[in-house]
């Protein structure tokens, strides 16, 4: 790929957001994008682009990504050195966070009516993949043989067949705190991917994924974790 490619997560990020921005056009509203928690936007007349204000420093190549994919809907980005030049955001529409949590965002902003949307489940393919790669990485640990081939420029064995130095994963439990986009991503990658027993815990009353063995509330995390 060519280097001034967006990579996925970027690229994601941006579609999701600007896919919204030709529907709310057509509700007669104008939104504001940002993967910052703070956002502004001035008045605008009738026909003007629609404003996007954000802190993320896009790359020219990324700005008309986003352009081309607002159209035919005109967009006009506008960027902040940092949150200190968005100190009011007395007209704006729709404030978007840049990821999943929103645990840091003011209060005020959480309580005000306009709307203030996330990106969950958008980062779940990238971590559920480095979760699974870290796994496999430990209990067969290649972290150890990359240290000796790369660094001490040896390969010794380590342990015996028979020792926890050679961990299989098929038949053994995963505990998941959490079933949201990154959890159930990961649930569903180590039970079809692996052949692992999935038991997790959720703060929502949801529905048990049929991958998932057992799904509680917070209070039985002690006892999966036993």
């Amino acid at each position: 790929m060519a280097k001034n490619n967006v990579s996925r997560r970027t690229f994601v990020t941006l579609a999701g957001g600007a896919a919204a921005v030709p529907a709310a056009a057509a509700q007669g509203r104008k939104a504001v994008v940002s993967p910052a928690a703070m956002n502004m936007a001035t008045p605008q007349a009738q026909g003007d682009p629609i404003k996007i204000v954000t802190t993320h420093q896009f790359a020219p190549n990324e700005i008309r990504q986003i352009e081309q994919a607002a159209a035919p809907t005109k967009v006009e980005i506008i960027i902040c050195r940092d949150r200190g030049e968005i100190d009011s955001a007395p007209h704006v529409q729709w404030v978007m966070n840049g990821g999943a949590g929103v645990e840091n965002t003011p209060q005020d902003l959480r309580d005000h009516p306009v709307p203030f949307t996330n990106y969950a489940r958008t980062f779940a393919p990238g971590i559920s993949e480095t979760a699974i790669g870290l796994l496999l990485a430990l209990t067969h640990r290649i972290h150890t043989y990359m240290k000796q081939f790369y660094v001490d420029k040896e390969m010794t064995r380590l342990g015996t067949p028979k020792s926890d130095h050679h961990v299989e994963l098929a038949g053994r439990v995963m505990g998941i705190v959490g079933m949201g986009g990154i959890g159930t991503a990961i649930a569903r990658r180590a039970h079809y991917g692996l052949d692992m027993r999935i038991v997790a815990t959720d703060a929502k009353p949801i529905p048990k994924p049929h991958f998932v063995e057992e799904l509680h509330d917070p209070t039985w995390f002690e006892e999966m974790v036993g």
